[in-house]
């Protein structure tokens, strides 16, 4: 059984994305910062995934639906 996923993008925004299927938890690397979105539906999270661009995905699908916590490169670093 997959409890995890993780998927590499070709995109100036948004670099990698990582979702737990058991906490429905998605965690979307950018080049400054992460966020970790609570909550989040498998089918949203396919849906994103999938998109043929995932920054607009990003804004259509899961932002202002999900909340999220927001860790700062410098966060992330230390």
């Amino acid at each position: 059984m997959i409890t995890k996923t993780t998927n590499v993008y070709n995109s100036s925004l948004v670099k990698e994305s990582v979702y737990d299927f058991e906490t429905k938890q998605l965690i979307v690397f950018f080049p400054s910062a992460e966020y970790h979105y609570h909550g989040v539906s498998a089918d949203d999270y396919n849906e994103f995934a999938n998109a043929d661009s995932q920054g607009k995905a990003l804004n259509e699908i899961i932002k202002g639906n999900y909340e999220f916590t927001k860790l700062e490169k410098e966060d992330v670093d230390s």
